[in-house]
């Protein structure tokens, strides 16, 4: 027999919740499994047994009531400072063309001022560019967090796609920062930010669901059972960075169907505009502009698809520029059409607009869920 008490013990992080994963994985040897470690309610020694345990182990949540009470005690002061005030956390949204500063006190922005996103000049400027903007709220915020395009794993920064906005990889954006403000930062990709902004306030509030915004670039992020789900290296929704076919090969779907590269297809064929442009020249009726976002559509419309039967959200949230075009997310919708109704995405226009983001940061910067942030 296999029993799982040493899970999380054996190197690397104990997660508070029994590992069911490894559960599944032991039953599948063909011996029996006792499960245990970190049972502590019967809807856990239910879920162990469905996920193929003989039997279920459960030792301090009947035998250590010190530890009983100290669950309890944690709950209640969690609760409990979710009641109280807090002072506002200064949110910061570092986008390819524009950097969003914000003071955030729930799910209101107090106050916000936008800065231009000079990509010549690398990210040591952006962030004094931040602390210059916010300057004067110095002692009126708590905490602060971040929100970027690109990946960030332990506080680090790193580019998924260059031409959107280039960062040399592992940037120490969280040391920076905080060196920066004098305060603790935390910090995440900025369309899970918008993500978890949309869950908690916005257009999937409390529903399983995946957030893609469809602007400069295309990124987006995934929330299930309450919980962002981020991955092991954080690139857990970067929808943007899928592949899909195209004539000759593949590329990824950032590259076809974003902004950025409508307005190189577009250059290409003797257009040269800004993707705001090209929305209302195709809402004018020229044919060049609404063929382009219409292939945009359908290139999306494949790829939520296919993320639908992924993973079978309750409803897909579509924000950015691009995606709130008019006709844009009619197109999707009638792509998709065709397909059966159990399998065809609930699709939403998104709620925040640009707010999204720094929404999303500040709430998860007072509720601490970035569990893989390393706080300083």
């Amino acid at each position: 027999m296999v029993g799982t008490t040493l899970s999380g013990y054996a190197g690397g992080p104990a997660s508070p919740e029994p590992d069911f994963d490894l559960v599944s994985r032991c039953a599948a040897l063909g011996v029996p499994v006792l499960a245990e470690g970190r049972y502590r309610t019967p809807d856990q020694a239910r879920l162990a047994i469905e996920a193929g345990a003989h039997a279920v182990v459960v030792g301090s949540a009947i035998t250590r009531p010190e530890h009983i009470t100290a669950w309890f005690a944690e709950a209640t002061k969690k609760a409990r400072q979710r009641r109280q005030p807090s002072p506002p956390v200064l949110a910061v949204d570092i986008g390819g063309t524009k950097t969003l500063v914000a003071l955030v006190a729930g799910d209101r922005i107090l106050e916000s001022r936008r800065i231009v996103t000079q990509k010549a000049r690398g990210p040591g400027a952006w962030l004094d560019a931040i602390a210059e903007a916010a300057s004067d709220w110095r002692g009126g915020f708590g905490d602060a967090a971040v929100a970027v395009t690109g990946a960030v794993k332990s506080g680090r920064w790193s580019s998924l796609n260059p031409g959107v906005l280039a960062i040399p990889r592992d940037f120490p954006l969280v040391e920076e920062l905080s060196r920066r403000l004098g305060v603790s930062v935390i910090a995440m990709n900025d369309a899970q930010a918008a993500a978890w902004g949309e869950f908690r306030f916005g257009a999937g509030k409390d529903r399983d669901m995946v957030f893609l915004t469809i602007s400069t670039g295309i990124g987006g992020g995934i929330v299930l059972g309450g919980h962002l789900i981020t991955g092991r290296e954080g690139l857990s929704g970067h929808i943007g960075q899928m592949l899909i076919a195209v004539d000759d090969g593949y590329e990824r779907l950032e590259d076809a169907a974003s902004a950025s590269a409508l307005e190189r297809q577009a250059a290409a064929r003797g257009h040269p505009v800004e993707g705001s442009a090209m929305i209302g020249a195709a809402a004018a009726g020229e044919a060049w502009a609404h063929d382009l976002i219409v292939a945009s559509a359908d290139r999306l419309a494949f790829a939520v698809g296919s993320i639908q039967m992924a993973i079978d959200p309750d409803c897909f949230v579509i924000g950015g520029g691009l995606g709130l075009a008019p006709f844009y997310l009619d197109r999707v919708r009638r792509r998709l059409a065709s397909l059966d109704e159990r399998m065809r995405p609930d699709l939403r226009s998104a709620a925040l607009g640009a707010n999204a983001g720094l929404l999303g940061v500040a709430d998860l910067a007072r509720s601490q869920q970035l569990t893989w942030e390393e706080r300083p």
